[in-house]
């Protein structure tokens, strides 16, 4: 079982845990791992049926004091050119299924592999996790929709089925 020594990959099991803010618990880890003042963000899965503007709004706040700048995805017409320029990409959690298809709509799929094959600090949580594996095969999520393809982005040569955490 080989992984590409080029990811550079935060695979973590959830973005809130019981008794913690969103992002608290790995909140310095995640800083540091992404090394960079912006952040594209993946509001995709929209857990609970947040919108992304609020998704998104969610993200920016946990890292405000960390000045960092967050950039939902879903703010840019070309999103294909915001991938290629991204510093750093973080895919939230929510449902699997939804945020899988949405990827694949948006035909952005390959574009995540290749950049995320230069060594753009990718980080995910929970669904955002779920797509580093070879399939969403072992997601716990509900098939609310259903994407054309369950293979994900393949970052890793197993599935994975959060809740943990990893660093690679």
């Amino acid at each position: 079982m080989v992984i590409n020594p080029i990811y550079n990959l935060l695979v973590v099991s959830t973005s809130t845990i019981h008794g913690s803010e969103f992002l608290e618990y790995i909140k310095e880890d995640f800083v540091k791992f992404i090394a960079s003042d912006e952040l594209l963000f993946v509001p995709f899965a929209r857990p609970s049926g947040i919108s992304f503007d609020a998704y998104t709004a969610k993200v920016q706040e946990a890292l405000n004091d960390k000045n960092i700048k967050v950039t939902g995805l879903h703010e840019f017409e070309n999103k294909k050119k915001a991938i290629q320029e991204a510093k750093a990409i973080f895919v939230g959690g929510g449902n699997t299924f939804l945020l899988l298809k949405t990827l694949y709509d948006l035909d952005l799929v390959h574009q995540l592999r290749v950049q995320v094959g230069k060594g753009i600090p990718y980080v995910g949580t929970s669904a955002g996790s779920n797509l580093t594996g070879l399939t969403i095969g072992t997601t716990n999520d509900m098939p609310i929709v259903y994407p054309p393809s369950f293979d994900a982005l393949g970052f890793l040569p197993f599935n994975i089925n959060p809740h943990f955490w990893i660093r690679i």
